[in-house]
């Protein structure tokens, strides 16, 4: 009769721990599989079928680091994660800076294109080639102005991008700690402790899968700023 705790593991995952405690629990003439290396904590060569089991969830899933290690790759990616946030809020500031100097540009324009028709339809010739030449300088304003704004667009999705991968990142290396964490302490003849092993090597994996997600974005992201900056150039060469 199983116990209440092995009553929440899978159905399937029972028959599989069940199978291989089946196995032969004695070592064949080349000795027992040897449980993968962890830096986190060295095991001797299991000499039973038992301890075998643990060296399954192992081989299925990835070898945690060191402690150091982990925490230092953390610790990096929360300065960035920082850092990011900074330049976004700065970005932010900049495209709103923008917006409002572009509004102005267009009212201007507006003002400029009225004076424009009243100098026509007065048959005043002064005014009305300055009125031209006025809307003209306005109209390139207005052109530079929407490119630059474009470009801090794309520089604060960049930096929020950049944000979300740093953030993914320390993530990743959350599900990295707790998998060295439980490799250190874990049983092997334990199935309720082996399935806590292979979870968090689950959860470690689909935060690996995000982190690269979120890194496929940025690199997107990072070519619409480049691109951004190339229609900047362009605009702004014309006369």
């Amino acid at each position: 009769m199983p116990t209440p705790r092995l009553l929440a593991v899978p159905a399937a995952l029972l028959v599989a721990t069940a199978l291989r405690a089946q196995q032969p629990a004695t070592a064949d003439s080349g000795g027992a599989r040897p449980v993968a290396a962890s830096p986190v904590v060295s095991s001797p060569a299991p000499v039973q079928g038992d301890a075998a089991l643990l060296s399954d969830s192992i081989e299925a899933g990835l070898a945690a680091r060191s402690m150091a290690a982990i925490q230092g790759e953390r610790d990096t990616w929360l300065v960035q994660r920082r850092e990011a946030e900074t330049r976004w809020a700065t970005a932010n500031t900049h495209a709103a800076s923008l917006r409002a100097e572009l509004r102005a540009s267009e009212l201007l324009r507006d003002t400029v294109e009225r004076r424009l028709g009243l100098a026509k339809k007065e048959k005043r010739e002064t005014d009305r080639a300055g009125a031209e030449r006025e809307r003209v300088a306005v109209e390139r304003r207005i052109a530079l102005l929407r490119a630059r704004r474009e470009l801090a667009a794309a520089e604060g999705e960049l930096a929020r991008l950049e944000r979300e991968h740093a953030d993914a990142a320390v993530r990743a290396a959350d599900a990295e700690q707790a998998v060295a964490e439980r490799k250190a302490v874990a049983s092997p003849a334990d199935p309720v402790q082996r399935l806590a092993l292979e979870e968090l090597q689950s959860r470690w994996l689909q935060a690996l899968r995000v982190r690269e997600q979120r890194a496929m974005e940025l690199a997107d992201r990072r070519l619409r700023v480049v691109e951004s900056r190339q229609a900047l150039l362009e605009r702004a060469r014309k006369r």
